[in-house]
């Protein structure tokens, strides 16, 4: 490969860092040594006789792991001779952007979204409290994310639901009809675990997803509740809700949640998302780390036990420790630790878990609640019994059922041509 200049362009090729790089923007990149590239740049990678610009998403002195925003699976690990470059902005329609002033205005637009948002639900008088989005980052990280990020989080109580429609309607948003899944929800609006709303801010688009309950379950399958009863889930979303914290940012104070409702929180988000993304485990740790006491790890446990959570949260803290040069302390894994069955179960997963990639599939989900959930096995095993749930299963698997096919014919034929060429040429 040729020497390049310390500033250079690319034009960019393909859709892998979608929504932020376009195919055809021009990309301006800076030569930069290893030690000085950091997790959430965007670096150039020469890979396979081939330029890649992706996401660095793992950082360790030896090597790094990037991705591509748009892409569910992780690169190969890179040693240091294989980044050449970081990103520093690029041009579209003959004008030039940024990388930090991107995510600047994207969180600008949020903040001043919230502020209009939090003076409403003071005004309805609805409790509620943050749990994700920019305002977690400015308490944790002190800084707005380094990428583009989706939607901003909202809990509140269930009964607020029509003041809460009526409030972002007010406001200009409106309420987002997603599209059906793998498990089709026969459920009205109103008896959702969630709701969104959007809109769209100087060609921006801003979204927020409001929470009746804490999002771990898979909510569109009633039979939900034989998994982790209704009633625990309401009164761990409670909990939430009155441990809130005032806390000053920008000079304004916003309820967040508590330090150690923040972690677990955190940590069943990662459950909701088959213990996949390194992202959210970097971001985990980061809390945990600036914020770790003897009595958060104390108080964590007692929520964890009390709500009988350990079987869904001990793997995340173990991943953690396994990635992130051993952050959370011995004694509190031990504390939160499963019975015998569960936590070999919880170990399984472990083994198999890509936590560098995105993974998304439904029926794993569906298996994980079910092994690692903490009530009886006949009852968990009432969930399969559920129309909803049983349809679901056997539509997944009749799914991956014809991938498999169409891939095994594939190889086979593949094969057979291979053969006769072979036989043809006296191989």
């Amino acid at each position: 490969m040729e020497k390049i200049d310390k500033i250079f362009s690319v034009k960019a090729n393909g859709h892998s860092m979608l929504p932020i790089l376009q195919d055809g923007d021009i990309i301006e990149y800076i030569q930069s040594s290893f030690e000085k590239i950091f997790i959430n740049d965007i670096v150039l990678i020469y890979q396979k006789n081939e330029l890649i610009a992706h996401r660095v998403i793992y950082k360790t002195k030896s090597i790094c792991i990037t991705r591509g925003d748009n892409n569910f699976i992780a690169d190969k690990p890179l040693k240091k001779g294989s980044i050449l470059a970081k990103v520093v902005r690029f041009k579209r329609h003959n004008k030039w952007h940024g990388l930090q002033d991107l995510y600047y205005v994207q969180s600008n637009f949020y903040l001043k979204e919230i502020i209009k948002i939090e003076t409403l639900l003071k005004l309805y008088k609805i409790p509620h409290v943050f749990i994700k989005g920019v305002l977690v980052s400015l308490r944790y990280e002190k800084a707005i994310p380094k990428r583009i990020y989706g939607d901003c989080d909202v809990l509140i109580q269930r009964s607020e639901y029509k003041k809460i429609v009526n409030m972002f309607s007010k406001l200009g948003y409106g309420l987002i009809c997603k599209p059906p899944s793998s498990f089709t929800s026969l459920k009205k609006p109103n008896e959702l675990a969630e709701v969104s709303f959007s809109k769209m801010v100087n060609n921006v688009p801003i979204i927020f997803d409001v929470h009746f309950e804490a999002a771990f379950l898979i909510s569109q399958l009633k039979g939900m509740n034989f998994i982790f009863p209704k009633n625990k889930l309401m009164k761990f979303s409670s909990g939430i809700l009155e441990r809130r914290e005032e806390i000053k940012i920008n000079n304004t104070d916003y309820p967040l949640c508590s330090v150690s409702d923040q972690i677990l929180y955190l940590a069943l988000h990662i459950l909701n998302h088959n213990f996949s993304d390194s992202i959210r485990y970097e971001f985990l740790s980061t809390v945990i780390k600036r914020k770790a006491t003897k009595k958060l790890f104390n108080d964590l446990t007692q929520t964890i036990l009390e709500n009988e959570l350990e079987g869904y949260v001990y793997p995340v803290f173990l991943l953690i420790n396994k990635y992130y040069k051993k952050t959370i302390p011995q004694n509190f894994i031990s504390s939160i630790e499963p019975p015998p069955f569960r936590k070999w179960m919880a170990k399984n997963i472990i083994e198999k878990v890509d936590i560098f990639s995105h993974d998304a599939q439904e029926l794993k989900k569906v298996f994980n609640l079910f092994f690692l959930s903490a009530e009886p096995v006949w009852k968990k095993i009432l969930l399969f019994f559920e129309p909803e749930t049983a349809l679901a299963v056997l539509w997944v698997t009749r799914k991956r059922c014809r991938i498999i096919l169409q891939l095994t014919r594939f190889k086979l034929t593949h094969t057979s041509k291979e053969k006769f060429h072979y036989k043809k040429e006296g191989i």
